[in-house]
């Protein structure tokens, strides 16, 4: 079983956004040393735990007064409680995240076409592409744009 845990605590964010599994994904515009997270009122971090070890972050941004955007990592021994992640983010989305926020968005680069398979699985939909904007390991990649609305995620179920 897993949580989460919404944190301020930005070292520990750092600490787990830096794992290596983690970072490769993370980010193609910095370094590791480089790297401050910000906590911000626009910005909410959630660790996601198992039992009392920290296996992945969950990035919550406002992007709009009326969406989000999100960017879930998990640790590759734990990618097993994705689909329990994210229906613990929609329930902690529906109960904390105030209702004039109707729409969360995921932007993904489709190098990673499994984590965009996983986004639809759980009910996001591709609303369009932004093209060669993704630089990783040498290449250019298109990004694949999501979302889900908050009608969708209270009808939504994830298996």
């Amino acid at each position: 079983m897993i949580t989460l845990i919404p944190t301020n605590d930005m070292q520990t964010v750092k600490a787990v956004a830096t794992t290596p599994e983690i970072w490769e994904r993370f980010s193609d515009a910095v370094s590791e040393a480089d790297y401050e997270p910000t906590d911000t009122e626009r910005e909410q971090w959630l660790l996601v735990c198992h039992g009392n070890h920290i296996v992945g972050l969950i990035y919550v941004y406002c992007i709009t007064s009326v969406s989000l955007e999100i960017h879930p990592y998990l640790l590759k021994s734990h990618r097993k409680y994705g689909r329990e992640m994210m229906r613990l983010f929609y329930d902690w989305y529906l109960s904390e995240v105030p209702g004039e926020h109707q729409k969360i968005n995921a932007v993904i680069p489709c190098c990673f076409q499994s984590v965009i398979n996983f986004a639809k699985k759980v009910g996001f939909k591709t609303e369009g592409v932004n093209r060669k904007s993704y630089f990783y390991q040498g290449q250019y990649f298109d990004q694949e744009y999501l979302g889900i609305t908050r009608d969708e995620v209270c009808n939504v179920v994830i298996r």
